[in-house]
């Protein structure tokens, strides 16, 4: 099929202008990663000894590569395309941190069109925050912090951690993952990395804190405790954890920031997270596009996080930034 695509005049060409903020954060990964294979996987190493290990590309993703294969840079193949993405869209831009955003377009800033090859939240980060008070109250808060503690759901195989953690030298990230798969890695890549702020936990997060859970999964970071939302025809047992059943186990004294990306159990997840948001005051990001119950994620997690006095903005793409609303008063 993608042959006959190629055979359509300036089909190729449009894919890669639609690519170019992609491109020129791939050039950065190659001019700073050399990428190998490893016992557990593809891998990818810095100059100053960070060392990822991750997926091969799968095949959902081969056809963006032989799309954009002419103006990818050296050095990214077929095998390692995926690694060198997760590192575009995780480390450089990892998901706990929408204060930073990729230069969309020197001409029209606004050029979402532009963004083929990264995830819905990068297009939805505090750039995109109307008035210039509430858009710098926001920019702020989602700095990290020193001794931030961050707890990451859905922290997938570690990368954004490995990003974050050494901007933490006195907090704190306790990063959850659900699938067995994806959790060895997650643990992999902070143990070796040498992140000992992070603290990586096999579980799904959930409105309640230590049953046992079927786990629908799927390729790599698809999985979720709502089959409604996805099923992809895996199966896996889990433990669950609460926010606030996290907090009062490991005796957190403060809870700085919450990132959901769980696949639709948002909502189930803030549900678990009243005494914090009462408590803590934590800033929260978290995946809103996902459709259940007839409504898209946002929806439904908005008035759950306006009850506990929260401002909240839902970008265009559905990702979901709130602060609590002292933070953004006047």
């Amino acid at each position: 099929m993608l042959a006959l695509k190629l055979m359509l005049p300036g089909y190729r060409s449009r894919w890669i202008r639609r690519a170019a903020v992609f491109l020129r954060a791939m050039k950065t990964v190659s001019e700073n990663f050399s990428f190998n294979d490893g016992p557990d996987g593809p891998t990818a190493a810095d100059r100053d000894g960070l060392v990822l290990t991750g997926f091969s590309t799968p095949r959902k993703d081969e056809e963006l590569f032989r799309l954009l294969a002419p103006a990818l840079p050296t050095g990214i193949d077929l095998v390692h395309f995926r690694l060198a993405r997760d590192i575009v869209t995780r480390y450089l831009y990892p998901h706990l941190r929408p204060d930073l955003s990729p230069e969309i377009s020197v001409d029209d800033p606004t050029d979402a069109s532009a963004m083929v090859g990264f995830h819905g939240q990068h297009k939805d980060g505090v750039d995109g925050i109307a008035g210039l008070a509430l858009r710098d109250a926001y920019r702020t808060a989602f700095k990290p912090s020193a001794a931030d503690v961050i707890i990451d759901c859905g922290a997938f195989i570690g990368i954004g951690a490995a990003a974050v953690a050494p901007l933490l030298p006195d907090g704190q990230l306790i990063a959850l993952e659900a699938d067995a798969r994806n959790a060895r890695l997650l643990t992999l890549n902070t143990e070796r990395n040498g992140l000992p702020n992070v603290k990586a936990l096999n579980r799904a997060i959930w409105k309640t804190h230590g049953e046992t859970l079927d786990l629908a999964t799927g390729e790599a970071q698809a999985n979720t405790l709502r089959n409604d939302v996805y099923d992809g025809g895996g199966r896996q047992q889990v433990e669950t954890a609460s926010i606030d059943g996290l907090v009062a186990e490991f005796g957190l004294q403060r809870v700085d920031m919450l990132s959901l990306t769980v696949n639709g159990a948002e909502v189930e997840a803030l549900e678990g997270a009243e005494a914090t948001l009462s408590g803590h005051r934590p800033r929260v990001r978290l995946a809103g596009w996902y459709q259940r119950d007839g409504q898209n994620v946002a929806a439904l997690c908005r008035p759950l996080l306006e009850k506990a006095g929260y401002h909240v903005h839902v970008g265009p793409k559905l990702g979901v930034l709130a602060l609590p609303s002292e933070r953004v008063a006047g």
